[in-house]
């Protein structure tokens, strides 16, 4: 009996007849697995060529037959749905997992960014820029990019340079910050941010001057300018007025500091500061001498001073500007801090508050000259004061220097509050803002004598009047160089005194309760003062010392009159169109005071009551 091929266990009985239905048989390579469907049988055989002849003749010729997994078989379609979404589970496991790598590691690089920045040396100044390329540390901390919403988020560069500078008594110092055209532009382009301060604080000796620049921008084309030539005492930074919009959606930013470091003691011959952006900030310590006018002014930027506490007037600023005339000006900023007054200083403001304490100083003996003070603004607050309260509780008042103070306060919208000497003049104005304001008469015996004596002057439109006027402080006469240099005489001079009581043509009124109090306690040095007060529809309210003699009148149209005081005669006539009110106080004053109102009432008392 033949022997069986091992993958054929019917081939021992098989003949050669039977070949040609062998192809039906089931084989291990076919055997074990289903048809592609249930319907299908093998395929038969491909008839053999001449160039092929099998092995052995009962060798079975294997059909070429795709089979499926069996498995597939095995499973429903829920069995499937399962599947698929136990896959998409753990696709959402590996998507979430890469995504918390990824957030880890952008904090990890922001952190060690961050700390390699920190560690990381500025560059240098620009090869293509002034100075000596003497690079100073920070002055008193790094300058930080501080953007506006405005700004992009983050500097392009940072530059910084300074150079040592030299304060000549002979030569004048010059600070400037300005914008210029560097190029055509067109009105569309951008205007570039500029913000920053010029700080001026004192070094210590043995230190020589210092200028130290710094400069952080976000746009590389910008061309910044910066100077300080140190032989004629002038720095300068120049920034761009205008720079192409170059597809950019917002304004580039510009961030400077300027710090000026003067040794103790310095003098020029005169200090002019003109900053169009920048604010300014004078720091304790300085001591400066200015043989000429010193010049602080700002376009948009804030002045700053030193200031002493509010409970301690009489102590002194801690830093000195030894100028015999300061004029400090802003556009839209704020000037605050503590002001020398020697021979004038005038500070002005078009739409930023004015908050100052004035200093006064003593006069020059050798080109004597009033001590003028000016403060104005067009719709700021004003708030103006020279230590009156703390001189007026001394024992002696040396600590305010006796000459001829004269003062003249303005503003259009804003309000008033002040507390001034003067000798002179005292002036205060604003149309609806209202005048809140202490007066200290410095006066000199020959004051005491003369028929024109110092004049003091309100005028509101809609804003109230308070007045308070404290009595006066005579000096001394000395020399010619302390006495007063009067104003021209007032418009209302032209009305004498009543002396003698009211006229006989004038109707007897109803007069004050107050006025029948017996004269004789007021000072025995008659105030000779020259005085208006008037106001359209605000209320006056006026306070006057018993040194105060004289003549006044009153009148208004439809406001209250309320006049007393000792020893002071009133009488009344007239009700429509107009109430005129007119008194007279004392034998030997020259005072005359004139108060006139539309609607707004009256009140004036004069003397310790």
């Amino acid at each position: 009996m033949p022997v069986p091929y091992s993958d054929n266990l019917y081939s021992a009985d098989d003949d050669l007849s039977d070949a040609d239905h062998n192809h039906t048989e089931l084989s291990p390579t076919d055997g074990y697995f289903h048809a592609s469907s249930p319907f299908d049988v093998a395929s038969p055989p491909q008839t053999a060529t001449a160039d092929y002849q099998p092995g052995h003749l009962n060798v079975p010729i294997v059909p070429n037959v795709m089979v499926e997994d069996p498995t597939l078989r095995e499973q429903d379609p829920d069995a499937k749905a399962r599947e698929a979404a136990e896959e998409r589970r753990d696709v959402r496991k590996v998507v979430t997992g890469l995504l918390g790598f990824l957030v880890i590691l952008a904090i990890l690089l922001v952190i060690l960014s961050a700390v390699d920045s920190g560690n990381q040396k500025r560059p240098g100044i620009d090869p293509s820029r002034p100075g000596d390329g003497n690079i100073k540390p920070p002055i008193d901390d790094d300058l930080r990019w501080q953007p506006s919403k405005e700004c992009y988020n983050k500097p392009y560069r940072f530059v910084s340079f300074g150079t040592e500078f030299e304060f000549d008594p002979n030569q004048k110092l010059v600070i400037i910050q300005r914008s210029e055209d560097v190029e055509n532009y067109g009105s569309d382009d951008w205007s570039p941010h500029v913000t920053g301060e010029v700080v001026i604080k004192p070094i210590e000796f043995p230190y020589k001057g210092e200028v130290d620049i710094e400069v952080l921008t976000n746009h590389q084309g910008l061309p910044i300018f910066a100077d300080a030539e140190r032989n004629t005492g002038r720095v300068e930074m120049v920034t761009p007025r205008k720079v192409k919009r170059d597809g950019l959606d917002r304004p580039p930013c510009i961030q400077i500091r300027i710090t000026i470091r003067i040794p103790g003691g310095s003098s020029v011959a005169a200090a002019d500061v003109s900053l169009t952006h920048l604010d300014l900030n004078i720091l304790e310590g300085l001591k400066l001498n200015v043989a000429g006018d010193t010049r602080l002014k700002t376009i948009a930027g804030n002045i700053r001073t030193p200031t002493t506490e509010e409970k301690d007037e009489l102590t002194k600023p801690s830093y000195q500007l030894n100028s015999r005339e300061i004029y400090v000006s802003t556009m839209s900023g704020n000037i605050d801090g503590s002001y020398p007054l020697y021979d004038r200083l005038k500070v002005e403001s078009v739409s930023g508050d004015v908050s100052i304490k004035v200093e006064p100083k003593p006069i020059d003996p050798k080109d004597p000259k009033p001590a003028e003070l000016s403060v104005s603004t067009m719709s700021g607050n004003l708030v103006v004061k020279e230590p009156i309260k703390a001189a007026l509780a001394s024992p002696d008042s040396s600590n305010f220097p006796s000459r001829d103070y004269s003062v003249a306060v303005e503003t259009k919208s804003g309000d008033v509050t002040a507390d001034l000497a003067f000798t002179s003049y005292g002036r205060f104005y604003s149309i609806s803002g209202n005048l809140n304001v202490d007066l200290w008469p410095l006066l000199h015996d020959a004051q005491q004598s003369t028929i024109i004596g110092p004049e003091v002057a309100t005028d509101t439109k809609g804003g109230d009047t308070t007045l308070d006027l404290h009595e006066p402080h005579w000096a001394a006469t000395g020399s010619a160089a302390r006495l007063p240099v009067y104003p021209s005489s007032p418009s209302w001079i032209g009305y004498p005194p009543l002396i003698g009581g009211p006229s006989s043509d004038e109707e007897e009124g109803d007069s004050d309760p107050d006025s029948n109090q017996a004269s004789g306690t007021h000072s025995a040095r008659p105030l000779t003062l020259y005085s208006s007060h008037s106001s359209v529809s605000g209320d006056i309210h006026l306070r006057y010392p018993s040194a105060w003699e004289g003549y006044l009148k009153a009148q208004t149209v439809s406001g209250n009159q309320r006049f007393h005081g000792e020893g002071l005669e009133v009488t009344r006539r007239g009700k429509l169109p107009m109430a005129i009110l007119e008194g007279y106080r004392g034998r030997d004053g020259h005072s005359d005071l004139r108060v006139e109102s539309i609607s707004g009432n009256q009140d004036f008392v004069v003397g310790e009551n």
